[in-house]
């Protein structure tokens, strides 16, 4: 029976103990880059049954015939300031040939992709759109997640257009949905031809899409069913570790259950696409606290804080923060535990880091 643990963080294995699971301070900051190197055959591949103690071994599986470049950046890079679409987007990145945008929102629960925008466009029943918008949301990592955890999501987006086909005022709705179910099913140890990962989960998404056409006859707000088409049902999976560039493996399988592609991720460095520095340049001192926490930003100023709990819960989030290099934090009342400190600088970029209060 699945159990959902989306919160919970301990788990102990029969050969050591530890907890090993994907946190918010692992997901993708700006100025962090991925490689990914992908086998659009993918037949050198098997996907083994779910189980914990692990070893896999695909550093001689990979023939490589396609490789794409991740540069996650600050939404207010993309061009034509199509940012403004996706209001709740923190982070993006152009795909390869620049024709898609990627928005995306970066939170305490997740990674999620608030919508993606064409240059060229999508043709939608014989029209041409350019950006969707998922509300809500479509989750691409859960967190915090550790082996057995299972989490659901449902996104939505949708187009509304003229038919006069049907009738001179008639509306079209075109509602696409996706129901997503990850589980982190299994952990072990992976090699890649890039490297050897210690302490891995995969996570088994399970996908399931479905189109809703409605119609509204004259244009009155009122719309009615017309017709739905469901797709199979698709599974992927993820291979993922802690840490920075936190996706290290993927496959693609068909409705069928077989393997489509495969693709492993390397790491680049991760520099600050404004200023050319470090993301590392955000310090805490001391860290272990007790008392008082002094937080500064090389070379920039802070300009918003907040601080979570291992639960997700905000602990602090003050209305306003005044402009500086520095800035103190009391932690007197706050209980000893691991803490995820998040700040904003004036250049809008996110930086986080993980604060350890001792008591």
């Amino acid at each position: 029976m699945k159990k959902i643990f989306i919160l919970f963080f301990v788990l102990v294995f029969g050969h050591g103990t530890y907890a090993q699971s994907l946190e918010y301070i692992d997901l993708p900051v700006s100025g962090e880059q991925w490689t990914e190197y992908r086998d659009t055959l993918a037949t050198g591949f098997v996907i083994t049954p779910s189980a914990a103690g692990q070893i896999w071994d695909y550093s001689s599986s990979f023939t490589v015939h396609k490789t794409i470049n991740y540069a996650f950046q600050n939404p207010a890079g993309a061009p034509n300031s199509i940012d403004t679409i996706y209001p709740q987007a923190n982070l993006y990145y152009p795909d390869g040939n620049a024709d898609e945008h990627h928005f995306l929102r970066i939170d305490i629960d997740g990674m999620y992709e608030s919508g993606i925008y064409s240059n060229t466009g999508y043709n939608v029943y014989n029209h041409i759109v350019h950006a969707k918008k998922f509300q809500p949301e479509k989750l691409l990592l859960p967190v915090p997640f550790q082996f057995a955890n299972v989490v659901q999501n449902t996104s939505n987006f949708e187009y509304v257009f003229p038919d006069t086909t049907l009738l001179p005022t008639a509306l079209i709705r075109v509602t696409y949905s996706t129901f997503q179910d990850f589980e982190a099913e299994s952990q072990g140890q992976l090699t890649t031809p890039y490297g050897y990962y210690n302490n891995v989960l995969r996570l088994r998404l399970m996908r399931t899409e479905n189109t809703l056409l409605e119609i509204d006859s004259f244009a009155s707000g009122n719309f009615t069913y017309f017709t739905e088409i469901n797709y199979p049902t698709k599974n992927s999976y993820l291979w993922v570790k802690s840490g920075p560039n936190c996706v290290v493996m993927s496959a693609q399988l068909d409705e069928n259950n077989q393997m489509v592609s495969a693709s492993y991720y390397a790491a680049q460095s991760v520099v600050n696409t404004k200023n050319n520095t470090l993301q590392s340049s955000l310090n805490v001192f001391p860290n272990p606290a007790s008392e008082t926490v002094h937080i500064s930003n090389n070379n920039n100023t802070i300009t918003r804080v907040r601080v979570f709990d291992i639960l997700g819960r905000v602990v602090y989030a003050p209305n306003v923060v005044e402009k500086s290099a520095e800035i103190l934090i009391d932690t007197k009342e706050w209980e000893t535990g691991t803490y995820f400190l998040q700040a904003i600088d004036k250049n809008n970029q996110t930086l986080r880091t993980k604060l350890v209060i001792n008591k």
